[in-house]
């Protein structure tokens, strides 16, 4: 496998900025006024497997917040190793 080029610093790239900016534009909204414009809330954030309930409905979350991590994640490869690392293949993280 060829070696990949080295990833700029995260803190520098446009996906994290824009996760900044997010989470400033969150800082001072109240719960209240995310369940109040989402009366679903505890459903859309919340998981369960294995035994296990996960409700992370009860943070300044949104939407919003998710697709931005979903778009760090894939800037910085983490789907590309994912497939690797299904596939067999030896993971080298840097």
């Amino acid at each position: 496998m060829a070696d990949l080029p080295p990833l700029p610093l995260l803190t520098e790239t446009p996906e994290h900025l824009a996760l900044v900016e997010h989470h400033a534009s969150l800082q001072r909204r109240h719960l209240r006024e995310l369940f109040a414009e989402e009366p679903r809330r505890a459903e859309t954030f919340s998981a369960e497997a294995a035994g296990l309930y996960l409700d992370y409905s009860k943070n300044r979350i949104t939407q919003r917040t998710l697709h931005l991590l979903h778009e760090l994640a894939r800037a910085r490869g983490v789907e590309a190793a994912r497939d690797a690392m299904l596939a067999g293949r030896k993971l080298i993280l840097t």
